[in-house]
């Protein structure tokens, strides 16, 4: 490679800023449920994997829900029973089976051959990454003078792998806040290069990594940006294929009842959990394949700053295709058929399994039907109000077929639609064509799903920030039928408070339009997609809120105006107890306790122990345990809960006891069923120093270091589970640093103690 373009490179990864949309949640196919072992088909843990102790939602995308509606005729597609249909709830893994993980790809400098890159130099001279020895092992290493290093590895292979992890080990010496490492990937040479860490400041040897790249091929660059005399470091360059998740094992039982099997789609879905969070990108979610996607889930204990927009536009059902061949004629009595002739229906939340349902213009549930020959459009979807009927089709006359062969539009869910059941929006019908010029039905909107204690806008506001689930409006056509729009999709917010002042949120979940008809006679637009819905699970913001769930509007039949269109969305739900305007509010949901945070102080007499919610499910009572050595438990208070609540509490309790030393405090939540749940150890130190420990990597795949600023000399250590028995590990003690082998112990959380004289320190160790 020419100097010229790695300058090029180097300019992008520090000026370029990606406009994309990021996918944050990993995906599966739920295939059996026994007990607490969650069976899985397809995954996609691209954007994030499943991991021991990470919170996941599992959620019934589609069931058998219109039974024995399923004769050809009008009643065809109509809901018998909802069944599990839009039934979810959030469960913890607690273990994780996968078909395998092995060592891709690794690098640890001891060869000089490996050293690969070019510099560029502004002013001066500036050195290539050279090699350094030190302890008995090499490190790559670079110094500059106003300009750059570089080094990149060869192209790794990762096409078999379901994803891949990166590591490595970086430190600074001499640097500033002016001076750079930049670890960087590319996936399949595409030039997106990814800088996953950019690294400033004086540090020593450090873990540094990143999870979920998935490709057929991963390069990996390293940047040094730095004055004279500064200097950086990597070494242990590492990448982990992982093959997919296999099964997982959840914390419980699962409180709903899901159908799974052929005809149903369940899906797990990562509930990302962060203490606060600040959009740095725009965000959205992998879109619904007909088996997994469509859902946007996001946990945040604190605040949830949205500096960028959110947006699952088009990610739920999946719009019907126009028909695949050229029948004349106006048919009106055909509503399900295993024929090309016909448009295709859209995707609904009742699964298609039947190809002789494939087809015509009965609806599907919330799907909307497609357009019957002869040249009818296709119908919008539905979700909280049904989709339009498509236009009627051609005969050559000013006002069409009579009777009209239009798709009908898919039902609305407003029965069932609550905080407790959310669907995705129903995809459009195919239109009808027989001059290869018909349309697809449009696809409907995804599903967002946020739990925060609060929202908060920032950045640069321009028109505001957007948080939206809108159906995808269908094409125009000419003299052939147009496809319907997709349904809007559904938005659930359990949030307890709002800080909208410095930019206007607007949130949205609109049908898309049914497509058009450029010709001057009747052939037929397609119909309007449903609204979708939007549910406070909390409260709701006073000011600086927009919010639209409109329906969207039928296609025009002919471009010679007179009011001739297929029809628009419905406006109203047909559950006439349902909110009239699609925004339900102050309803709660299925999230159980959400805890905020959970600490303790000594207070000289007494240990003062304070912990909040942000909301609470069932929530009969909690639980203090304490211990002096963390391994003897013992019960000193329990504390009521509040049942069912969506408001923040605070709850506090001073334990009177005397003495210095170490004392240990273990807080469980137990509701009405006897559901328990355990939160972290916390330990209160009467004490005036902590010693000064460094532990990494953590998490871990089985090694992890303890290591000192000063000496590990007298240091005892214990390592435990969490309930307070001894752990039996392996360990190598050298340079000053004790290396623990895990290899053969179960996944999952420890704690390890450290004392050195009277300062003793607790560190939470997860093994992966």
């Amino acid at each position: 490679m020419k100097l010229h373009i790695w300058i090029i490179i180097v300019f992008l990864f520090i000026t370029s800023a990606t406009t994309a949309q990021d996918v944050i949640n990993g995906y599966a196919e739920v295939t059996n449920i026994v007990g607490t072992t969650v069976t899985l088909g397809e995954t996609d843990e691209s954007a994030a994997s499943f991991e021991v102790g990470d919170n996941v939602l599992i959620m019934q995308m589609q069931d058998d829900i219109i039974g024995t509606n399923t004769g050809d005729n009008t009643t065809f597609g109509d809901v018998q029973t909802i069944g599990s249909a839009g039934l979810y709830e959030e469960v913890e893994i607690t273990s994780v089976t996968r078909a395998g993980s092995v060592t891709a790809w690794t690098e640890d400098f001891e060869n000089t051959a490996a050293i690969k890159g070019a510099t560029g130099c502004v002013t001066g001279g500036c050195r290539a990454p050279f090699i350094q020895a030190y302890g008995g092992s090499n490190y790559m290493a670079a110094e500059n003078t106003n300009g750059y290093s570089m080094w990149y590895s060869d192209l790794i292979a990762i096409s078999t792998y379901d994803h891949v992890d990166l590591t490595m080990f970086a430190a600074q010496y001499g640097f500033d806040n002016n001076d750079h490492i930049y670890l960087i990937y590319d996936i399949d040479e595409s030039g997106d290069f990814q800088t996953y860490q950019d690294l400033t400041g004086n540090f020593g040897w450090t873990n540094y990594g990143t999870t979920g790249i998935k490709g057929n091929s991963v390069r990996i660059y390293v940047v040094y940006l730095a004055a004279a005399g500064h200097y950086g470091a990597v070494d242990n360059i590492s990448v982990t294929g992982h093959y997919g998740a296999s099964s997982v094992t959840l914390s419980k039982t699962l409180d709903n009842s899901y159908s799974v099997g052929s005809a149903t789609s369940v899906q797990m879905v990562s509930f990302p959990k962060y203490t606060n969070y600040t959009t740095t990108s725009d965000l959205t979610a992998k879109a619904w394949n007909g088996t997994i996607g469509g859902v946007f889930a996001l946990d945040v204990a604190n605040t949830l700053t949205l500096q960028n927009n959110i947006s699952v536009n088009g990610q739920g059902f999946l719009g019907g295709n126009p028909s695949a061949e050229n029948w004349d004629g106006c048919n009106a009595t055909v509503y399900r058929a295993d024929a090309d002739g016909y448009g295709q229906k859209g995707q609904g939340a009742h699964k298609l399994t039947n190809n002789t349902y494939r087809a015509a213009r009965g609806k599907i549930a919330n799907g909307g039907g497609g357009g019957n020959p002869h040249n009818a459009g296709g119908a919008g979807g539905g979700n909280y109000t049904v989709g339009g009927n498509g236009g009627p089709g051609y005969d050559g006359s000013a006002g069409g077929c009579a009777a009209s062969a239009g798709g009908i539009g898919g039902v609305d869910l407003s029965d069932f639609i609550s905080a407790q059941r959310i669907y995705l929006g129903g995809g459009g019908g195919g239109g009808h064509q027989n001059n290869a010029i018909g349309s697809a039905g449009g696809n409907g909107g995804g599903m967002i799903i946020i739990r925060a204690n609060e929202i908060a806008t920032g950045g640069t506001c321009g028109g505001g920030k957007s948080i939206t689930a809108n159906g995808v409006s269908a094409a125009d056509t000419g003299n052939d039928g147009s496809g319907g729009g997709g349904a809007g999709g559904s938005i659930l917010f359990q949030v307890q408070n709002w800080s909208l002042a410095t930019c206007t949120l607007n949130v949205t979940a609109t049908g898309g339009a049914g497509g058009s008809v450029n010709d001057a006679t009747t052939h037929a637009g397609g119909g309007g997609g449903g609204k979708g819905v939007i549910i406070f699970s909390g409260t709701v913001p006073g000011t600086n809120l927009n919010t639209d769930v409109s329906q969207g509007s039928g296609g025009s039949n002919n471009n010679t105006g007179g009011g001739s269109t297929a029809d628009g969305g419905g406006n109203s739900a047909s559950n006439p107890a349902a909110d009239p305007d699609g925004i339900i509010e102050s309803e709660e949901g299925p999230l159980p306790v959400d805890l905020l945070y959970w600490k303790g102080a000594d207070k000289g007499n007494y240990n003062q122990l304070n912990w909040k919610t942000a909301t609470e499910t069932d929530n009969h009572y909690f639980t203090i345990d304490r211990s002096f050595d963390g391994e003897t438990w013992e019960t000193v208070a329990f504390v009521e809960g509040h049942g069912t609540t969506n408001m923040p509490l605070e709850y506090q309790f001073d334990d009177q006891i005397n003495g210095r030393g170490l004392v240990y405090y273990r807080l469980q939540q137990t509701d009405f069923d006897g559901t328990t749940e355990v939160f972290d150890v916390i330990v209160i130190e009467n004490l005036e120093d902590n010693v000064n420990l460094l532990l990494y990597p953590n998490p871990s795949d089985g090694y992890f270091t303890l290591q000192s600023s000063g000496s590990l000399d007298g240091a005892q250590w214990k390592l435990m589970d969490l309930n307070g028995k001894d752990v039996a590990v392996d360990v190598i003690e050298k340079d000053g640093k004790i290396l623990f082998d895990m290899n053969n112990k179960a996944s999952g959380h420890y704690l390890l103690r450290v004392a050195q004289g009277n300062k003793t320190e607790i560190f939470k160790v997860i093994v992966r």
